[in-house]
């Protein structure tokens, strides 16, 4: 009996004898943990421990821990590349700060030069002569030439040195961020359960085998999950011809995969309108639906991921 009955289930929902409707399902739990491969500098991780599958987890305990050598690499680049910046900061800011200092001196000095010029500039000819008085005329103009040129230049120098400092606590405060920023993936390498309950393995996205501790996977994957047993229902997979027969409130009989000689009874509680796909089951769309079951049976031990397979009569 249990190899015909999930041998139909295998083939996803179809309709049964005396009318009956036959869809596919798997028990599934209320509240669950995700656990998500976390980011990496590469995008690209390995896992390289998982708590054994069905194992119980306490709230705390490590389900899951990958591999963190490429982000404790990149911490180690990011630091140094931390302790360059901050160097060549110190450096450039150090540099700018004389010249600025000389430049100002070279100010100072034209000023002075100025002042002399002037007072110069102020003898009449008649006691030194047309040719001197030129000369001092012409000697107070430079020197007022070369005092705005010097000013022009502490300013710019000036300008540099604070654009500089600027500029350095940018890429402090950039280099900083990056540091927090790496020792943050580094540390989301180990994933701990937060909440009571089983450890669960997901499937990959595209070969369909379940993860396992040394496996790639990329960022995001969903890898595993821990589920709090204590609330389970059955999640259901209605293609759209057998959605049509189908409403809320509805009585079903479930057959699971591992008691396949028993029958518990349940309604149906949700179903949705968009579909998904389901490569194993073909080209159709399959809706999600959810099935409660009655709270007056004795119900074995559920885990999710069993399979499962409804029965609703119209």
């Amino acid at each position: 009996m249990r190899s015909m009955v999930f041998f139909i289930f295998a083939l996803g929902s179809m309709s049964a004898v005396a009318d009956a409707i036959l869809i596919s399902g798997e028990v599934a739990a209320d509240q669950s943990q995700k656990i998500i491969a976390p980011m990496s500098a590469n995008w690209s991780l390995r896992i390289d421990w998982m708590a054994e599958e069905g194992t119980p987890l306490k709230k705390g305990d490590v389900a899951v821990r990958f591999d963190n050598s490429a982000n404790d690499s990149q911490v180690i680049q990011v630091q140094e590349k931390h302790e360059k910046t901050r160097a060549e900061g110190a450096r450039t800011i150090a540099r700018l700060e004389k010249e600025e200092r000389l430049a100002r001196y070279d100010a100072e000095i034209a000023g002075i030069r100025l002042q002399l010029a002037a007072t110069e500039a102020r003898i009449e000819s008649r006691f030194i002569g047309e040719l001197n008085f030129a000369d001092n005329q012409l000697a107070l103009t430079r020197a007022q030439q070369a005092l705005v040129k010097a000013e022009e230049g502490a300013g710019d120098r000036l300008q540099k040195l604070k654009e500089a400092r600027l500029k350095s606590e940018l890429d402090q405060t950039l280099a900083d961020n990056d540091l927090v920023w790496f020792r943050k993936l580094a540390k989301g390498n180990v994933i701990s359960a937060e909440m009571d309950g089983f450890i669960l393995y997901k499937r990959h996205p595209w070969t369909r085998s379940k993860f396992r501790a040394g496996d790639n996977v990329q960022t995001s994957f969903y890898v595993a999950e821990v589920v709090d047993t204590r609330n389970m229902y059955v999640r259901l997979f209605i293609n759209a011809v057998d959605r049509t027969h189908l409403k809320p409130e509805m009585p079903v009989k479930v057959f699971l995969d591992a008691y396949p000689d028993r029958a518990y009874s349940g309604k149906i509680t949700e179903m949705l309108v968009q579909g998904e796909s389901r490569k194993e089951w073909g080209k159709g769309l399959y809706m999600q639906g959810r099935v409660v079951f009655n709270p007056d049976q004795d119900l074995p031990a559920l885990m999710p991921g069993m399979s499962a397979l409804v029965e609703a009569s119209p």
